[in-house]
């Protein structure tokens, strides 16, 4: 959540307060020792309220501004969910399909804990006065906390009871199968829907435009938000299964992908204009290094703008063909994001699923690191048999701004060769029968790799092999199917497809 500058979080055993310029603790409650418990289901916000479950049954309400106690309520039920602010009331979901309602201002019980009409999976979305959710019958409920009253019931094929609608001026937008739903929040009627072809995951994102909604593939689909009609074609995909909920900030479309990827794709071009993995922060061993939001992960900040650059599929690979899995190699660890991108200003804020908190910001960020880039097959200095098929593997990363895709380039003696950059980081040039490149003549061959990141911080790095045509083939052993996109084979080490 984000308003005014200040990013709020409830995650491990405290709720946080943080500023967007700085990443630094405006606020942290508890400000002493932390609650022996912790927050798994996030927060929710309305006027200077911030109010959070933890799985110790108590919900928690402070100040949004100062981070001071207003209430603390304990159930003597399983909370199942993130309590909900409707009005001056919060609406507590229960385990068993129950709800307690408390007043806001000093978090007494109004009435008894209730059976929620069709039970529930403990996600809700707030429209007006009005609680909006799945049953577990699987009907688009809304609901009035105040007066215990269902106003209205839609039933459509598949709803996901996991995930949240999305509710905007007075319209809820949902997924059903391979639907996008528009939904009228005053009587439950639907404006239109929209059939997508695909089996949709999760929320949908939405702006004053648009809807934007992701496949379980990461097929994306872009649509007018007036009329459900497409905006984008029907091939637009990210090439990883999502993590989260997609978002809209500003105009820009975000998706995270189950790699770690952030990826911003403009609706309009249909460009992926940045993508970022989150690599996992290292392991520290002291007891008073600082923890929580805001204590600093040593990711850079970010922004920029470019092109995106996608897999294909690659030749048969022959004798250089498999990846250099040696146990010296380089292995960076990702973790995916927790929920949703939000935005505000020039700023993309995305939290992890370890607790960190993320700001790409292109006046913020401070980024002074180049890419890196690894030969992994074959070693630089070998010499090696220069026929085709044979591929080259390098990995390629940056842990700062994010690696701009547009950016690399890669040259053999001075002429440019084309390249697959996967998802995952792994650098292909295939020299084959049917690819674009020509055959390697004999002798020394110099290989040069470019790369920038989106903060323009450039590496260009030089490798050396020696083609020989008097090498004998390589064995059946030596070489494999291992090219961008194909499977395990065979070479040095334990070989490894892209």
């Amino acid at each position: 959540m984000m308003d005014a500058d200040v990013i709020y979080a409830a995650v491990g055993n405290r709720m946080y307060a943080i500023s967007r310029e700085t990443g630094g603790q405006l606020w942290r409650y508890p400000a002493g020792a932390p609650i022996q418990a912790n927050f798994r289901t996030g927060a929710h916000m309305s006027g200077n309220m911030m109010v959070a479950a933890a799985d110790n049954r108590n919900v928690y309400a402070v100040d949004r501004v100062t981070g001071a106690e207003m209430w603390v309520y304990q159930s003597p039920f399983g909370i199942q969910g993130t309590p909900r602010v409707v009005g001056n009331s919060v609406a507590v979901p229960l385990e068993g399909g129950r709800m307690v309602v408390l007043n806001g201002s000093t978090g007494a019980v109004d009435g008894e804990a209730f059976d929620l009409p069709g039970g529930h999976s403990g996600q809700f979305a707030v429209a007006g006065s009005s609680l909006v959710y799945v049953s577990e019958a699987g009907q688009l409920t809304s609901f009035d906390p105040g007066s215990r009253r269902v106003e209205w019931q839609q039933r459509l094929e598949r709803f996901s009871r996991t995930t949240p609608p999305v509710v905007l001026e007075g319209t809820i937008y949902v997924n059903s199968g391979s639907y996008a739903v528009a939904i009228r929040s005053s009587n439950g009627r639907v404006a239109w829907q929209s059939n997508v072809g695909e089996d949709l995951v999760y929320s949908p994102a939405v702006n004053e435009d648009y809807v934007g909604v992701v496949a379980a593939d990461g097929t994306i689909q872009i649509l007018n938000r007036d009329n459900g009609r497409p905006v984008t074609g029907p091939k637009l995909r990210t090439q990883l299964p999502p993590a989260t909920s997609p978002s809209f900030v500003g105009k820009m479309f975000i998706t995270n992908g189950v790699n770690g990827s952030v990826n911003v794709i403009d609706p309009v071009t249909e460009q992926l204009v940045f993508t970022y993995r989150i690599p996992m922060p290292p392991v520290t061993t002291d007891p008073n290094a600082p923890t929580g939001p805001g204590a600093g992960r040593g990711a850079g900040g970010g922004g920029g703008s470019g092109a995106g650059a996608g897999a294909g599929a690659g030749d048969d690979g022959g004798q250089n063909a498999g990846g250099n899995n040696d146990d010296d190699e380089t292995k960076v660890d990702y973790v995916a994001a927790s929920g949703p991108a939000i935005g505000m200003g020039d700023s993309l804020i995305v939290m992890a699923r370890d607790g960190s908190i993320l700001n790409f910001d292109k006046n913020l960020g401070i980024d002074l690191t180049a890419p890196f880039v690894e030969m992994q097959w074959p070693g630089s200095g070998e010499v090696i048999w220069a026929r085709p098929p044979l591929n080259f593997l390098f990995n390629i990363a940056d842990f700062g701004s994010g690696l701009n895709a547009a950016s690399v380039n890669v040259t053999i003696n001075g002429r440019k060769y084309e390249h697959v950059l996967t998802p995952d980081g792994r650098l292909f040039v295939v020299i084959g029968n049917s690819a674009p490149n020509p055959p390697l003549a004999n002798g020394r061959q110099e290989i040069v790799v470019s790369a920038s990141d989106w903060l323009g911080n450039e590496i260009k790095k030089t490798f050396v092999v020696v083609a020989d045509v008097s090498l004998a083939p390589p064995g059946p052993n030596q070489g494999g199917n291992t090219g961008p996109g194909a499977g395990a084979g065979g070479g040095r080490g334990r070989g490894s497809g892209g």
